[in-house]
């Protein structure tokens, strides 16, 4: 498990009101989720309107001009005011936008909870750094001396790690079962003439990947693999050469992915190899950035697959087709 994951595994699920003190003002957002070092934030950013497909360098200048790179927030201001504010650094960020027009921000707190402010919030919280031990809740926590708010629209849970591809309604025969063949991660439309299938699995932590922009001409990013899911690939990077500086000194992720983007762009052309042996080549699209806990520390790059993917390929990154009722 590597640093990024056990600061992932620390967290627990909190909805509660917070306040972003900004300098334009306040901004009402609710939490998401909670760790002693940091807390996710759900945000519709003001007068903040994507194109109907929106980047992830659109999402980052938006919250760079809107928020900042950093901020201060009040954790549950309705109850306890501004006694538990916090300053933050923006250190994970996604292209994701919900229906709501709200994006989910992972940040880092500059100063960790302490247990005073734990027992204010009511969350027993595990250790900043996860043991391979299986964590288990403090009993000796006191139970909080108020009432936890309801929030208006509770935020959605995460979706399960099986992912659902539904192809469209084709009438064709032969193109109903060319398209039964190949799977692409979030199909739409209707499943009538198609068996339901799950997309499950995946592998390769280790595998050597190879990063060039689609219209880039910079030299190629060297990493690997940290995780292969239905959706695309997580890879680990260090951003060690000189072209690379900004990012490697970036201290918020919105700063390195303004400035990746400037470099690669968002379109990226990705390589996986073992070793000697080719695994898999094809279009990607940045969909997310994560920031590991130190600045010189390795950047985490969520990749989404920019085509179909075809049944070999699946078999060669380690994933399966199930069919379901």
């Amino acid at each position: 498990m590597n640093d990024f994951e056990q600061r992932l595994c620390a967290r627990v699920p909190f909805q509660a009101p917070l306040h972003i003190l900004t300098h334009r003002g306040v901004l009402e957002a609710e939490t998401c989720d909670l760790s002693r070092t940091g807390v996710g934030i759900r945000v519709a950013l003001p007068e903040f309107e994507p194109s109907s497909f929106p980047g992830l360098a659109e999402t980052a200048m938006a919250v760079h001009e809107r928020l900042g790179r950093a901020f201060h927030v009040d954790i549950n201001p309705e109850v306890l005011g501004s006694l538990l504010r916090k300053r933050t650094v923006v250190v994970r960020l996604g292209e994701r936008i919900d229906a709501d027009g709200c994006i989910v921000l992972g940040c880092r707190f500059k100063v960790p909870l302490d247990e005073t402010e734990m027992v204010s919030l009511g969350v027993p919280l595990p250790p900043a750094q996860d043991d391979e031990d299986e964590w288990v809740p403090r009993a000796d926590v006191p139970a909080p001396h108020f009432r936890q708010p309801t929030l208006k629209e509770p935020i959605p849970a995460p979706r399960d790690k099986v992912y659902e591809i539904e192809p469209p309604d084709i009438e064709d025969p032969e193109l109903q079962q060319e398209l039964a063949d190949t799977v692409m991660p979030h199909g739409d439309g209707e499943s009538d003439p198609f068996t339901r299938m799950q997309v499950v699995g995946g592998g390769g932590a280790g595998w050597r990947a190879h990063v060039t922009g689609s219209e880039s001409e910079a030299p190629p990013l060297i990493g690997r693999v940290d995780k292969v899911t239905p959706d695309g690939i997580v890879l680990r990077v260090f951003c060690d050469d000189e072209h690379l500086r900004e990012i490697h000194e970036a201290q918020d992720v919105v700063t390195a992915i303004l400035a990746f983007t400037g470099i690669f762009g968002q379109s990226l052309n990705l390589k996986v190899q073992d070793g000697a042996t080719h695994v898999w080549s094809g279009p990607t699209v940045l969909t997310e950035m994560a920031l590991a806990a130190e600045v010189g520390d390795p950047v985490y790059l969520n990749l989404r697959y920019g085509r179909h993917l075809r049944p070999a390929e699946l078999r060669s990154l380690g994933l399966e087709r199930i069919e379901t009722a």
